[in-house]
């Protein structure tokens, strides 16, 4: 998967970087093939200003012709708003991956019948009675 790191007004150091890499691997790993790309922007929305402004926005290409998708997280710190980011892009794919399966299966999946062959069960012989015309299970 190719990732693309597009900053605009912070700058965006080695480390985090790393991070995003890591992030995105991590999210991404078990649905390897059906992600072609994504782009990943950092932006501190209120500048020199400070509060809880670092956003992450990630763009993620599905492959396939399966289309793309935003997800987006805003945190005080950009290493926070990455994780929160990537682990909405993981919840993000499954869910879409999912929707795929059933389009193709039908809305549910279908239980398939099984038929056993099977003969017709002989009648069960009777309990021994006893004298008294009662049987013994029911002394």
């Amino acid at each position: 998967m190719q990732i693309e790191m597009r900053e605009s007004n912070m700058a965006v150091s080695e480390s985090l970087r790393a991070h995003v890499g890591r992030k995105l691997d991590l999210a991404t790993r078990r649905f390897v093939g059906r992600v072609e790309g994504a782009v990943v922007r950092i932006v501190d929305l209120n500048g020199p200003r400070g509060g809880v402004d670092k956003r992450c926005r990630i763009t993620v290409r599905l492959a396939e012709g399966a289309g793309s998708f935003v997800v987006e997280a805003i945190e005080g710190d950009p290493y926070a708003a990455v994780t929160v980011a990537a682990g909405r892009v993981d919840e993000r794919i499954s869910r879409v991956s999912s929707r795929r399966r059933m389009a193709r299966t039908g809305r549910r999946a279908r239980a398939e019948t099984v038929r056993i062959p099977h003969e017709p069960l002989e009648a069960a012989p009777s309990p021994p009675s006893s004298p008294s015309g009662r049987a013994d299970w029911q002394r």
